[in-house]
């Protein structure tokens, strides 16, 4: 009964992809949403075609619809007043997600509006615009539906346990007015884990982009220790004057042009947010207020309200020569009793001054994002990230002082590498100094959210190396080789060693002076993944991926290897890096 069971609804899974795909087989490969890094990859491309940097400042995730759009137009508007023989795959894949927006602002003209408008001539009320399953919309409005599916099945090597993973869900897109936009997306999960997964879910009593958990068994896949979680993001973003836009939302946020971000990433559980974001001349400028969590709620822990803490976060975005972006971050984690510190409201005002005024109670963050295209083939990128430092113990006196905390990340990204269309090459360096992003208060004004690292996922006290080869082919297929190499520090007992950012500095704090990347329990990690996928239809794919990870943790080695594969439907595979 039970396999007869799993083959019938294999079999209406198989039947209702097969009828909802019909004519949309003919399309090509297409990205997602606005918050999406293959969006952002694509943008990357188009930037180092052109040489010149996107008006609307490429490094900040979300994007906002409109402004983004914008851009691609009149880098595809110089394109055709050229008059150049050139390779539009690139705006076809990018245009094609949001035909919806484009089919409902054609009073904007466009250029590459005609790139979008490709109907569904087969099914009335079924893909009436290449990138929705269901749309509507009139002069004053207009939505798409979009649904979800993520099912997957692996196997670790030397392990009776099945890797499991089948996530059901909905997308909900729309605007009003011409200057409203919204979005919204719910998913259900239910999920097994392998080993290194699970020892990061134990360790921070959560698991990476969710909030409430449960447990999950099945007799069917054998599963008696999976999760089973609700994963729910929305934002409404109004145009309040031509060049201010107001947010509010529940999600995250990305900061950088790399794999990684030492200032802001989008690793951790949604959290509830309004951003303002203000766009002219060269400048865009971002300001973000966001309502934390210090702690998670795990299983087995009895209800009841949890603690907040809050965000205050502003990034200035300029473009200084046409190839050349930088920006300014800073961000302040503070925790009051039932209350937001209203001083910290104050768009344009300097953190640090103000939290030194209150008595320095606070964790201020200072960073510096750099981005760089260079002969119209490679973009170059690096982060300084400041957490605290005092120059004479840095530049003069320089003996490992605890309170020095800063991380640097380097990069670069090289489409199209060696002349070889559709090749593109990842390669990045990442280091945080111990003690970093922790504060003196233990959780409360840590660089956390539900205990997970609102930067960079491996914390503190590490170097880090990624490398990335991706490669499209035969239009439909993808390949893509991952490797990852880190070492870290890890806490010994109750010693303090800096690579815990959940604890406080001063807990158990070793040694004031003589700290250095990697104190502690020594932890090194080559990780190697390979992935092929095919594109079924739009935002549907069929894929495979290959993982090896080897790990030496106080001089003990240990292999692991799993392989899964599945059918991913309008969501982005999340990666499994850390």
């Amino acid at each position: 009964m039970k396999l007869k069971h799993i083959y019938s609804i294999l079999k209406f899974n198989i039947l209702l992809i097969l009828c909802l795909s019909y004519d949309n087989l003919v399309l090509g490969q297409s990205t997602s949403s606005d918050f999406s890094h293959e969006d952002q990859k694509i943008i990357k491309h188009l930037e180092l075609q052109s040489g010149k940097s996107v008006s609307s400042h490429n490094a900040i995730l979300p994007f906002n619809e409109s402004r983004i759009i914008e851009d691609i137009n009149n880098i595809y508007t110089n394109y055709l007043n050229s008059n150049e023989d050139i390779d539009t795959s690139e705006f076809d894949r990018f245009l094609r997600s949001r035909a919806l927006f484009l089919n409902n602002h054609t009073e904007n003209k466009y250029n590459a509006y005609s790139i979008a408008k490709k109907k569904n001539n087969f099914l009335k009320y079924f893909y009436p615009t290449a990138d929705q399953f269901y749309s509507y919309s009139n002069k004053n409005f207009y939505f798409g539906i979009n649904p979800i599916l993520n099912i997957s099945l692996g196997k670790e090597k030397d392990s009776t346990a099945i890797l499991f993973k089948n996530q059901r869900g909905i997308i909900l897109t729309g605007g009003i007015d011409h200057r409203v936009y919204f979005k919204s997306r719910i998913i259900e999960t239910q999920a097994s884990y392998n080993a290194f997964e699970n020892n990061y879910i134990l360790s921070h009593q959560s698991i990476p982009g969710a909030a409430f958990i449960k447990k999950y068994n099945s007799s069917i896949f054998k599963i008696n220790n999976g999760y089973d979680f609700l994963i729910a993001d929305a934002l409404v973003n109004f145009r309040a004057t031509k060049h201010i836009d107001v947010s509010l939302g529940h999600g995250t946020h990305f900061i950088g042009n790399g794999m990684r971000s030492l200032l802001l990433s989008d690793f951790t559980t949604p959290y509830f947010y309004l951003r303002l974001n203000t766009q002219f001349w060269k400048i865009n400028y971002q300001n973000i207020y966001a309502e934390l969590s210090p702690q998670s709620k795990f299983i087995g822990v009895a209800d009841a309200l949890l603690p907040k803490k809050y965000m205050a976060a502003h990034y200035l975005s300029i473009n200084l020569l046409k190839n050349w972006n930088v920006g300014l971050f800073e961000s302040v984690i503070f925790s009051r009793k039932n209350q937001f510190e209203l001083q910290y409201l104050n768009p344009i005002i300097l953190y640090r001054s103000i939290e030194q005024s209150l008595g320095s109670p606070d964790n201020v963050l200072l960073g510096a994002h750099s981005n760089i295209q260079l002969f119209k083939k490679i973009n170059m990128y690096g982060q300084l990230m400041l957490d605290e430092f005092v120059v004479k113990e840095l530049l003069f006196d320089n003996k490992g002082w605890w309170a020095n905390k800063f991380g640097i990340q380097l990069g670069l990204f090289y489409p199209d590498a060696f002349g070889v269309k559709h090749l593109d090459i990842s390669i990045e360096h990442n280091r945080v100094r111990p003690y970093t992003y922790s504060f003196r208060d233990t959780i409360p004004s840590n660089y956390t959210h539900y205990n997970q690292e609102l930067a960079h996922p491996l914390g503190s006290n590490f170097k880090e190396n990624l490398l990335k080869l991706n490669y499209q082919f035969f239009n439909r297929w993808n390949i893509e080789l991952s490797v990852m190499q880190f070492s870290k520090g890890l806490d010994d007992g109750l010693l303090n060693y800096g690579g815990n950012v959940n604890r406080s500095h001063d807990d158990h704090r070793v040694m004031d002076y003589n700290n250095k990347i990697g104190q502690g329990i020594e932890q090194k990690v080559l990780n190697l993944n390979l992935g092929l996928q095919y594109e079924l239809m739009q935002r549907m794919y069929l894929t495979l991926n290959f993982n090896h990870r080897k790990q030496s943790l106080a001089s003990v080695t240990s292999n692991q290897s799993f392989i899964t594969t599945g059918l991913r439907w309008n969501i982005d595979q999340r990666a499994v890096e850390y």
